[in-house]
């Protein structure tokens, strides 16, 4: 009694492989066009940031500044009462602890509005309470409703909320 093995001819797994090579070609290039994607990281990585602000005001004891632009957002401290705002330097990367979205795997996301209390600058004070930082007066005020600050990638808007006192920070989708 001959039994006969049953396996997949090199002809066979050469179509598969070709499949779904082709497949790959038209859906991994759409993937990296996907708006929402690249809002949701970028969300993910500011909420970082923002955290990390707030989390070096509490142990260096220092205010630390977040400063928002179109595509960009900076982070500075001011090492003693007095004393001109300084560049926070990155933990990891060499240079300052700057963030932008017109280069790289986030490009094309932007900040369409940060607002703070009416401002465009958030400050952390050392008990990592946020604050709307006025640079031209060089003031802070306690915030009385949740800090706002929209990105958007295409047609998709997140928002980031910042709690007043607790710093808490959620997203919302759409305009919130």
């Amino acid at each position: 009694m001959s039994q006969r093995r049953r396996a997949f001819t090199l002809v066979e797994i050469l179509m598969v492989v070709l499949i779904l090579g082709i497949i790959g070609a038209l859906i991994i290039p759409q993937i990296g066009q996907r708006d929402d994607i690249k809002l949701g990281s970028a969300a993910r990585v500011m909420i970082a940031d923002l955290s990390y602000a707030q989390s070096q005001s509490i142990t260096s004891r220092k205010r630390c500044f977040v400063f928002f632009g179109s595509d960009q957002y900076q982070l500075k401290t001011r090492p003693a009462p007095g004393q001109p705002l300084q560049d926070l330097p990155h933990p990891v990367q060499p240079g300052n602890y700057v963030t932008t979205f017109h280069t790289g795997p986030l490009s094309g996301v932007s900040i369409i509005e940060a607002d703070i209390n009416g401002l465009d600058a958030l400050s952390f004070d050392e008990m990592g309470s946020p604050l709307a930082y006025d640079a031209n007066a060089d003031t802070s005020q306690v915030i009385s409703v949740p800090a706002r600050i929209r990105m958007q990638s295409g047609s998709q808007i997140l928002t980031i909320l910042i709690e007043p006192y607790t710093g808490q920070m959620s997203v919302l989708e759409g305009s919130g």
